[in-house]
């Protein structure tokens, strides 16, 4: 079955704003690094860890069909090695009146495995499946703090 909507764009970045009058939307601070401080090598090898950064994943959707549309998308952010460190779904919806629509996902951290690029992989629900539609990058670099 061929979906109704199309992805336009993703990015990243610590905040998005929405003018009331325009509607136009701000990204500010795009991400495409961040550094993480570590007081000793390894503690990150070890296992699974969540950085405390608040930051958005800001998607655009345009209606290929006229009729409403709902559709089921999932957000996947896979590590340097492969693995989906964290997942989350949620449903565009557009109605008749609407051909495009902005979407925000807000992290409240990022679960870090390794240094390296970690892929935002944005996904449409087809079928059973889920079938990768964008996807955009962040890298993430780990430098050790000096001892004292």
């Amino acid at each position: 079955m061929k979906s109704k909507i199309e992805h336009v764009w993703s990015v990243l970045c610590e905040k998005s704003v929405i003018d009331s009058e325009t509607n136009n939307l701000s990204l500010t601070n795009i991400l495409e690094e961040i550094q993480i401080s570590l007081k000793e090598k390894g503690i990150i090898d070890s296992s699974e860890k969540t950085v405390p950064i608040n930051f958005e994943l800001v998607t655009m959707w345009r209606k290929i069909s006229k009729e409403e549309v709902k559709e089921p998308i999932r957000i996947e952010v896979v590590s340097p090695d492969g693995k989906i460190v964290q997942s989350a779904d949620a449903q565009i919806n557009l109605t008749k009146l609407l051909m495009r629509m902005r979407f925000r996902f807000r992290f409240n951290g990022i679960k870090v495995t390794i240094p390296g690029e970690y892929c935002f992989a944005v996904k449409l629900k087809e079928g059973n499946d889920y079938k990768e539609v964008g996807r955009t990058y962040l890298e993430v670099k780990i430098a050790l703090q000096p001892n004292k």
